[in-house]
């Protein structure tokens, strides 16, 4: 079994090699984890690559290299260390190397790494064509179009059902010491060492035109100076998600255990009623099945064997059977996602991702961002007090700024909000503070940004069809402006929607999805990017500060101990006023 593997013009043997690993000092190196798989992240080998021209892999499990502690020691350079998707490598890493999260501590400031790292610069090729919209950013694709190489993606390479400890060594090891070539590649090639400069710089390529050339992408790109300070914000992020991640929350045990019992018992509740119909809810064909025999329309899935039931389909069903279903998933997913893989456990883990082409942060492995508000109180402060920071309206407040829409500026600027316009605008006279217009009026305004058709609006309102068709020309009547500039966006043709700070967020591939959700993306990209923008920056603020972030939820800051937070985190973007609220307590609450 060899001990380290080497791709490169050179002929080493493993002596000659490991002489020359002892004395390296690269500057910019890059750096690729095989895992099992894509969910299961346990290390099996770390490549690097030292150059544009030679890499090197060390197995790491369960056959562990002799030289192993030579790899890390690379590791340990200083130097710059280039990923494609950082945040699943470096997740890895630490995991194999079980690292604490004071281990994380220090890293940030220029988007440096912590010092087991040699708090050398961080680089990350995925996150550079996130920024500038480009049409994919997998590293096999990336590569095809811009370097004209080939590489396999695991896909490729791996039969279905299978893992990488069932290939070989050597497939293994090539693999990935081709990733980490293509990784290095794609840094030079995009003007890596211009990406922490102030001012924009141009790349090209030369277009594969035999081998899969797309004719709607040019042959160059320009990284304007925004682009770099929304790349330079993820770089700076990484460390604190990473931070975030390590910590964790601590649980509850006697809340974890008693909400366990209440959602088990619901979930029987379920599963008995669809006994009594004659079959099982956590079977898909078996539902379809059933609703189709009761009268119920449901479409048939992409391969046409079997009948749709995803939840949306569900929702649309005046069937009160469909109801029962779509809660035994509720709850069922509460017991088996959250509840019961707790029961033993002191603390709540998740994991942190960037990778979203709106710029939002996301969650996997426990998504703890979806958790429901009641089931919250199962999480424990440390410090015996949670510090709860909630932007007002963010979204709301994004599209009223892109938009220019001068009825929802004067609303802010009056220091009331859109919704109380639109609930006066559809229901006059109406009392503000009844909570049922109100959500009706927030309902009306989220499914109109969304350009929701009547028939929606209708199912998310619990109106009649024909009164909402009267209600969304009264709402395009009271904000002209912003149904304009939604109407503009049905004519634009770019394959990217640009955020408030200067990021390209990719559109959906037009060849698999309708023209109506890429206008809605046209729509809701920038708006939700700008806000996730605003807060990532507030996120920032806070580390600066030294405030003990425990997760971040879309709009709001879940923040460990008692915290003031300052005033200038409502002015993060100079020309948008983003109020937020702060709550304090033993219980997180919304």
């Amino acid at each position: 079994m060899p001990d380290i593997a080497y791709l490169g013009p050179e002929d080493y043997n493993e002596e000659s090699l490991v002489a020359r690993l002892e004395t390296e000092r690269p500057t910019v190196l890059s750096v690729d984890t095989e895992t099992v798989s894509l969910k299961d992240r346990r290390i099996i080998g770390l490549g690097i690559g030292l150059s544009q021209r030679e890499a090197v892999y060390f197995p790491a499990w369960p056959y562990r290299s002799k030289h192993l502690d030579l790899a890390w020691r690379l590791l340990a350079t200083y130097s710059t260390k280039v990923f494609h998707n950082a945040m699943y490598d470096l997740t890895a890493i630490t995991d194999y190397m079980e690292l604490q999260v004071e281990d994380w501590q220090g890293g940030g400031l220029m988007g440096t790494l912590p010092s087991w790292l040699g708090g050398g610069q961080l680089a990350d090729t995925s996150a550079m064509g996130q920024v500038q919209g480009l049409p994919s950013t997998q590293l096999a694709e990336m590569s095809h179009s811009y370097l004209g190489e080939d590489i396999d993606a695991i896909s490729d390479i791996l039969p279905e059902r299978k893992t990488m400890l069932d290939l070989p060594l050597e497939v293994v090891a090539n693999k990935c010491m081709r990733d980490c070539l293509a990784t290095i590649r794609l840094y030079y090639k995009q003007g890596g060492p211009e990406w922490w400069g102030p001012d924009g710089h141009t790349w090209s390529y030369e277009p594969n035109y035999f081998g899969g050339w797309n004719p709607l992408e040019p042959d160059s790109y320009h990284v304007s100076p925004q682009m770099k300070d929304c790349y330079q914000v993820d770089m700076r992020l990484i460390p604190l998600l990473m931070r975030m991640s390590r910590r964790g929350i601590a649980l509850r045990p006697d809340r974890v255990e008693s909400w366990y019992r209440r959602v088990r018992k619901q979930v029987q509740v379920y599963e008995e009623i669809c006994e009594k119909e004659g079959f099982e809810p956590s079977k898909n064909q078996q539902v379809g099945y059933v609703l189709a025999s009761r009268g119920n329309f449901l479409p048939f899935t992409k391969s046409g064997r079997q009948l749709k039931t995803d939840n949306v389909v569900l929702e649309n069903l005046n069937d009160p059977l469909a109801v029962v279903v779509l809660q035994y998933r509720k709850y069922s997913k509460l017991k088996g996602t959250y509840l019961e893989p707790w029961l033993d456990e002191e603390r709540a883990y998740t994991n942190f991702r960037l990778d979203l082409s709106t710029a939002r942060l996301s969650s996997f492995d426990r998504n703890m961002q979806n958790i429901p508000a009641p089931i919250r109180d199962v999480f424990e402060p440390d410090s015996g007090i949670w510090s709860m920071m909630d932007d007002n309206q963010i979204e709301m407040r994004v599209f009223a700024h892109v938009t220019q829409d001068p009825v929802m500026l004067k609303a802010y600027a009056d220091g009331s909000d859109i919704h109380a316009t639109t609930q006066m605008a559809l229901w006059p006279g109406s009392d503000l503070r009844d909570e049922v217009i109100r959500t009706r009026a927030k309902t009306f305004n989220f499914a109109e940004i969304f350009f929701a058709i009547v028939k929606t609006l209708s199912r998310h309102t619990g109106l009649p069809e024909a009164i909402c068709a009267r209600y969304d020309q009264v709402w395009k009547g009271t904000y002209p402006d912003a149904h304009r500039w939604m109407l503009s966006k049905e004519k634009e043709d770019t394959l990217w929607a640009e955020n408030i700070y200067g990021r390209r967020c990719k559109l959906p591939d037009i060849t698999r999805f309708s023209p109506k959700h890429i206008v809605n993306c046209r729509i809701n990209y920038p708006i939700q990017s700008s806000a996730a923008e605003i807060v990532k920056r507030q996120m920032l603020w806070c580390d600066r500060l030294n405030i003990d972030q425990a997760l971040q939820v879309h709009d709001e800051i879940l923040a460990d101990g008692d915290y003031d937070f300052p005033e200038e985190l409502a002015h993060i973007h100079p020309e948008l006023h983003t109020p937020f609220k702060v709550k304090k307590g033993p219980n997180w609450v919304k």
